[in-house]
């Protein structure tokens, strides 16, 4: 069976400190050392995931719509993110109405409030194609992301964390 839990570039290590933790996948993991191996699965880009009306129906959202917008924030705890950080520098602050710890948290509140969320490319094209939200690239360039996949060395000959890596390695190509 497997067993998922949240973890992040910052906190993969203590994560992969449990021992029944198998592999962490995040994005670009920070402090790296040899006593760890990777793959890179995919990367990604950021985009607006959002509720359409009748006048911006399958439009992209122009600057000036996106910051005078409600959003909802994700990120790891729920706290400002890089997101806000980046716009604030280049001398833009969004109107926050809700933050969560995952993306799929923040879909009731995009569905009944006309939100705008700015999630990596990936899970927006996801929850767009289960739902009658619409994607569009954010205003305003955010860098993409590589994400990771990361276990300890000593788990690299094990046949059953051999088939684990190549079974996700699978599930996530087509995020390549």
């Amino acid at each position: 069976s497997f067993s998922f839990h949240q973890s992040n570039s910052s906190l993969w290590k203590q994560s992969l400190q449990d021992p029944d933790m198998d592999l962490v996948i995040c994005s670009e993991p920070k402090d790296f050392s040899s006593g760890y191996s990777s793959k890179v699965l995919f990367s990604s880009s950021y985009s607006c995931l959002y509720l359409p009306g009748a006048d911006n129906a399958g439009t992209p959202i122009g600057l000036e719509e996106y910051f005078e917008a409600s959003h909802v924030r994700v990120s790891y705890d729920g706290r400002r993110g890089f997101i806000d950080d980046m716009f604030e520098a280049a001398g833009y602050s969004r109107r926050v109405i809700a933050s969560f710890t995952h993306f799929s948290g923040a879909l009731t509140t995009l569905i009944s409030s006309g939100a705008i969320a700015t999630i990596p490319t990936f899970a927006a094209e996801s929850y767009s194609a289960m739902t009658r939200l619409s994607i569009c690239p954010a205003p305003i360039p955010v860098p993409s992301f590589r994400c990771f996949m990361v276990w300890d060395i000593a788990k690299n000959s094990k046949p059953q964390h051999e088939w684990l890596r190549l079974f996700i390695g699978q599930l996530t190509q087509k995020l390549a």
